[in-house]
């Protein structure tokens, strides 16, 4: 192939340049192009499975450090010796979770932005999928600081002072029922303490998220009354439509959960599969908090790592979209200018 001549078919190529013109390239070097283009986009998706796979693995790895976390800690129960020391790390637990929502969010919204500009076909298919799949694991973090927050114990089902025998006084013989302080409900009178701020914040933060999807719907909605919509720029917004709709019933229900836990008879949602867990001492609660802490501080970093993955994937997915959209107008052009027949 002359030099130059796959550049110069890239181009004319590309802009599917009829053959009259004195400066087009033969039919023999476009080929040569798309046979070269087809390996190349190979070759980059060979290297984007390799990072999606990357990708994947650091995602279950987070996935599996916070079902680790919420397996030692929902089940888990304060003694009167620990006081609230459960209560209090599960709440930081629970923060830490909606710190971790809130980042995945951080970058939902570049990805949103990103698509609202978007027009090569290719690049838009992918921040759709990006979007959704950060959507999901929102939502699953969501979920999981709502049922830890849920498995803190209350202050209900106790009773201020313990009746014991009756003791019997003086020479008459009088009978006086003794009573004592119940240790139990000012260890739950604690505890729920804890709670009741933790589901507070939490309420507040969901409502704050519902308000901010709801007028994103209303704006959505507006959008597709504007005049002048191609069919297929209306199936995008009912789609944005639909999804902003479902984050709403998600967000709405989660609060709900919130909510109803927050009656004054409403129990300690635990997991049910396992007797609750009573830390005893201190050194019980040590040995918890530092396994928590250890397994989420390696949740942080795998994020990390899944950060700097995707943007590398993001970034020879690009590449790929407009190699993609070069090789359709090069064989566009070939479909165009058939081969003389023999």
């Amino acid at each position: 192939m002359p030099a130059g001549a796959l550049a110069q078919a890239e181009t004319q190529a590309g802009a599917a340049v009829p053959s009259t013109t004195e400066d087009a390239p033969s039919r023999t070097e476009v080929e040569q192009y798309v046979k070269e283009l087809s390996g190349l986009i190979a070759k980059k998706e060979e290297n984007a499975t390799n990072l999606i796979n990357q990708i994947r693995a650091g995602d279950q790895a987070i996935q599996d450090a916070v079902s680790k976390i919420l397996s030692l800690l929902t089940d888990a129960e304060d003694s009167t010796r620990t006081r609230t020391k459960v209560a209090k790390l599960k709440a930081e637990t629970v923060a830490g979770l909606g710190q971790a929502a809130k980042t995945y969010a951080k970058k939902r919204n570049e990805i949103a932005a990103q698509l609202s500009t978007a027009t090569n076909p290719y690049t838009k298919e992918d921040l759709f999928k990006a979007r959704g799949a950060f959507d999901e694991r929102i939502g699953q973090w969501v979920d999981a600081a709502v049922g830890l927050a849920l498995s803190m114990e209350t202050d209900e089902g106790n009773e201020k002072y313990i009746k014991g025998p009756n003791v019997v006084f003086g020479r008459h013989g009088i009978g006086v029922q003794e009573t004592r302080r119940n240790p139990d409900y000012d260890q739950k009178k604690r505890e729920g303490g804890v709670r009741n701020k933790v589901t507070e914040a939490l309420d507040a933060s969901l409502e704050t998220s519902r308000k901010r999807l709801v007028e994103e719907e209303r704006r959505v909605a507006g959008a597709l009354q504007e005049p002048g919509l191609t069919e297929e720029r209306k199936k995008e917004i009912a789609a944005e439509r639909d999804r902003l709709a479902a984050l709403i019933a998600e967000r709405t229900t989660q609060l709900q959960q919130v909510r109803n836990s927050r009656n004054e008879d409403a129990p300690a949602v635990k997991d049910g599969s396992a007797p609750p867990k009573v830390v005893e001492n201190a050194a019980q609660f040590a040995s918890i908090e530092e396994i928590i802490h250890m397994t989420a501080a390696g949740a942080r970093q795998q994020f990390a790592r899944l950060l700097n993955a995707y943007q590398d994937f993001s970034t020879e997915r690009a590449s790929l979209a407009q190699l993609k959209t070069k090789l359709n107008h090069a064989e566009e052009w070939l479909k165009a200018h058939p081969a003389p027949a023999q």
